[in-house]
Order: C-alpha cells, then sequence, then structure tokens
C-alpha cells in the first residue's frame, strides 16, 4: 500500500506526496484526504519522530515542520489545562483501544492558541506495544469560537458583560439553597440607574449606553470577593451578597450610590452626572425562594425611588400598608370572562342637590356581576384590571352602557 511522505519542493517547502501506488484508487483517495485541509501525521514513539504528512501552516500556524519535530515539541505547544485530558485520552487508547478523539487547544508561532481536533489510531507490535501512532488534526477554531460566543451571549449581557437576569437568577436560588442550609446570612441588592429612560429620550441610545458601562464599572469596582453582579433590566443592577446582615448591606449600597454620583460620565452630548437608587433584602428569611426574594428587593427600590433620587431602602423599613402585592391573575380571567358575557353593568345612584335634595343627576358606577350571580364592585376589580391591562376594554364596555341607557 502507497505512503504519505513529506518531501521538500524546489523553494525548500515541504509538501505531502504519495510513493508509487500499489492500488491507483487508494492513492486518489490519500490524496483527497491531504487536499481537504487537515493536517496528517505518523508518531513513531520509540524514536519520538513525528512526520507530517501534509503542510502545517494551516491548522497549527507553524511555518517550519521541523520545530515540532518530535512529540515533546508538540506537547510542548498544547495548552497547558488541556495537556493532562489528552494525555489520559492517549493512554486509555493505548491501553484498551478506545478510540482516541481529543479536542484541545495548539499554540502556533504567533503565540495565538487555536481549538484542534486530533484523531488518531496506534499501530502496535506483536507483543502489543503501542509502536507508531497515525492521526489527524483539524482546525476547528472557528466552530469552538462560535460555541463560547454563543455560550456567553446565553449568560451575559451584551453590553456589560456582567450575568444576564436568567444567569443571576440561577446564582441567586443556589446563593439561597446554601443560605437556608448553612444559617449564614446573604443579601440581594437591586440598583437602578435614575430617569434613564429619560436621559435616553433626551440624549439618545449612545448616551444611555454610555451610562449602563459607567454605572456597571462603578459598582463593579466595589465588589467584595464573593459578591455576584448582573444586569437585569434596562436601567437596573442587582448582586447577590454572600456573609451579609442588614448593615452591612446599607454599607454596600451607600458605596454603590456614591461610586455612580461621583464623577461625570463622558457620553457623545459630554460630561453629565447620573444618580442611582438601590433597594435591598437581607436572607434567610421567610422568603419562598428567587421569586420572592426578587420581590421584596423590588418592593425596597420602589419604597427608595418614592422617597426620591440617590435614595436606598430595606424591604423590613417598608409600612406593611404601602406594600404592593402582586395582582391576582384569577381575578384578572374573571374580568375578561364577564366583559366577554356581558357581565360589567352600570349600578345607578342619584347625586342630589344641596339645596332641595332633588336628584340633579345620576351618576352610573360600574359593577361587575360575579359567576355566582352577586355583584362585585368595582374596588374589588379596577385596581387588578388597571395594573394588568384590560382597563381600556372595560371603559369602553362602561361607555357602551351609557350611550344605551341614554
Amino acid at each position: 500500500m502507497s505512503r504519505i511522505v513529506a518531501v521538500p519542493d524546489r523553494t525548500g517547502d515541504v509538501r505531502a506526496a504519495l510513493e508509487p501506488p500499489d492500488d491507483a484508487p487508494l492513492a486518489d483517495l490519500l490524496g483527497v484526504l491531504i487536499a481537504s485541509g487537515d493536517l496528517f501525521y505518523e508518531w513513531h514513539l520509540t524514536a519520538d519522530r513525528i512526520e507530517w504528512l501534509s503542510a502545517t501552516p494551516g491548522v497549527l500556524a507553524v511555518a517550519a515542520p521541523d520545530a515540532i519535530a518530535s512529540g515533546d515539541d508538540f506537547l510542548r505547544r498544547i495548552h497547558p489545562e488541556d495537556l493532562p485530558r489528552r494525555m489520559i485520552a492517549l493512554s486509555r487508547h493505548f491501553d484498551s483501544g478506545d478510540i482516541f478523539d481529543c479536542e484541545f487547544c495548539v499554540r502556533g508561532n504567533d503565540g495565538v492558541f487555536r481549538w484542534v481536533q486530533d484523531r488518531a489510531v496506534a499501530a502496535v507490535t506483536p507483543i502489543g506495544r503501542p509502536e507508531r501512532l497515525t492521526g489527524v488534526l483539524r482546525d476547528i477554531d472557528e466552530r469552538k469560537r462560535a460555541v463560547h460566543q454563543v455560550t456567553v451571549l446565553r449568560n451575559h449581557d451584551a453590553l456589560t458583560g456582567h450575568y444576564n437576569r436568567m444567569r443571576l437568577r440561577e446564582e441567586l436560588e443556589q446563593a439561597i439553597e446554601s443560605y437556608m442550609r448553612s444559617g449564614v446570612h446573604g443579601g440581594f441588592l437591586v440598583v437602578v440607574i435614575d430617569k434613564l429612560n429619560v436621559a435616553t429620550e433626551v440624549y439618545g441610545e449612545d448616551s444611555a449606553d454610555a451610562f449602563v458601562l459607567a454605572s456597571a464599572q462603578r459598582i463593579e469596582n466595589c465588589l467584595s470577593g464573593g459578591d455576584i453582579v448582573g444586569r437585569v433590566g434596562f436601567d437596573r443592577f442587582a448582586v447577590v451578597l454572600p456573609n451579609c446582615t442588614e448593615d452591612q448591606a446599607a454599607a454596600v449600597a451607600d458605596r454603590f450610590l456614591s461610586a455612580v454620583r461621583e464623577a461625570p460620565v463622558a457620553t457623545p452630548d459630554g460630561p453629565l452626572h447620573i444618580t442611582a437608587s438601590a433597594g435591598a433584602t437581607v436572607l434567610p428569611s421567610n422568603v419562598d425562594g428567587a421569586r420572592e426574594v426578587v420581590r421584596q428587593a423590588d418592593s425596597a427600590l420602589r419604597n427608595a425611588r418614592r422617597l426620591g433620587c440617590d435614595c436606598y431602602s430595606e424591604f423590613r423599613d417598608i409600612p406593611l400598608r404601602t406594600l404592593k402585592l402582586p395582582p391576582d391573575l384569577s381575578a384578572e380571567d374573571q374580568v375578561k370572562r364577564a366583559l366577554r358575557d356581558d357581565r360589567i353593568v352600570l349600578d345607578y345612584q342619584p347625586v342630589v342637590g344641596a339645596m332641595d335634595g332633588k336628584p340633579a343627576f345620576w351618576e352610573g358606577l360600574a359593577r361587575m356581576i360575579g359567576e355566582d350571580g352577586n355583584l362585585v364592585p368595582a374596588g374589588a376589580y379596577v385596581p387588578i384590571v388597571e395594573q394588568m391591562g384590560p382597563m381600556r376594554l372595560n371603559d369602553r364596555r362602561v361607555l357602551d352602557l351609557g350611550i344605551a341607557t341614554l
């Protein structure tokens, strides 16, 4: 059978060539394999000598094959983190015949590491000792970098590089489990850039991005070891704080807000000042998972923003009467069904004159007839409709009823 050999051409470059073949179709097949761009090799294990059977620059970015003429030369170019994994895979192949198929990074002459896929098979002596390794290296650098980029985008915010909302939620869930198991306190802090939506309308998206980036960098500079930050919305960040008490959470928030306000931000419209507000909750507390923790921190943030810009609040300091409870979604569904079934009605009551006590006009009050036939007062369902969106449908129904009565 023909062998592929390395042959110098007139210019001194090494090229792949075939020894005179005994089987022409097989020689043609080997030629096609070389033309694929993959790098073929034979590693003579006893002599520790590598024959590169096609050109090395394309895959390894090594111009002279003599620079990697031995196994030791090649191993020195493999990334230190990948070398143990390749050695283990190769040992398994030698010992048990497992398929040798390994992906790792190799350093080129330019100092850049590139991903390659190494597939090989060992030839053994009659007594079973590995004698020669014949294999092929394939350039997979572009594919691996594309996969890495997708992974980064799936877990990180494209603008700041911080964790995105989903990834930070995973970290928060893990932290909650740890706090509950160990009894150690931890905190969750939400920071919002004050009036970023207004700044976006006035100065444009480029300046808004500059505000976000500056805030992200300043918050990151204030982090301690173990703190985890993420961008969880257009104008807000969230931070998981391990080993944190209420007083420590307040101190951390103060550092964040001071860092954001301390210096103007360079924007396309010139240097501009920004401020931020923050809300926090401390764990462990009576919470039911990450969703409840986020709700508590959001409630604290809303309380801080009621106080004005550049303010901070903790969930424990919010009066119960001011807490904004999550809307009752079942009540929203009841309202939608009532609109569909014409169970939104007007209940008329007179408005009388103060002097003569006679009706001056009649006022129509919206009421909903429940599925049990009883009247539901507006105060029991209108706030939910206002929060969840179908208020316009309700208004249209009331208007139609009023016109029909007239």
